[in-house]
């Protein structure tokens, strides 16, 4: 065509209505066919995965961290007033009575063998009174 010049090349890419010259000019459309398919294919895959990151995986990471926020802090009020409280309750009960039965321990053997005598005076009283003799 070129040599010979027998046909001209504008018409030759007037055939078929000029969609084979401009199928070949354009290289069979592969570019746009990459395009549209990989590039454009993975844009839309990567929106999608964005959206779901930003929308689902984060509401659970913030969900699991608003609710570990607040357990965290019940647990600390449990602690506080339910444990400590107990602990320091039985404390307080045994520095009550501690300090009562403290009192009775003087170091004097005088007054030992007189709360002895008077707990057995006191049980022979009591068996009298209720007439049961010891065995």
């Amino acid at each position: 065509m070129y040599q010979t010049k027998r046909a001209s090349p504008d018409r030759v890419a007037e055939l078929g209505g000029g969609v084979i010259y401009r199928t070949v000019l354009n290289k069979y459309y592969v570019d746009e066919l990459y395009q549209m398919v990989f590039v454009g294919g993975l844009l839309a895959l990567s929106r999608a995965a964005a959206w779901f990151d930003q929308n689902v995986i984060d509401f659970i990471v913030n969900a699991t961290a608003t609710v570990t926020t607040w357990v965290s802090w019940l647990d600390g009020q449990f602690d506080a007033y339910v444990v400590d409280g107990a602990v320091n309750g039985i404390a307080s009960v045994s520095a009550f009575f501690g300090g009562r039965v403290r009192s009775l321990q003087t170091g004097s053997i005088n007054g030992y063998l007189y709360v002895i005598v008077i707990a057995v005076v006191g049980v022979m009283v009591a068996q009298l009174w209720w007439g049961t003799a010891p065995s």
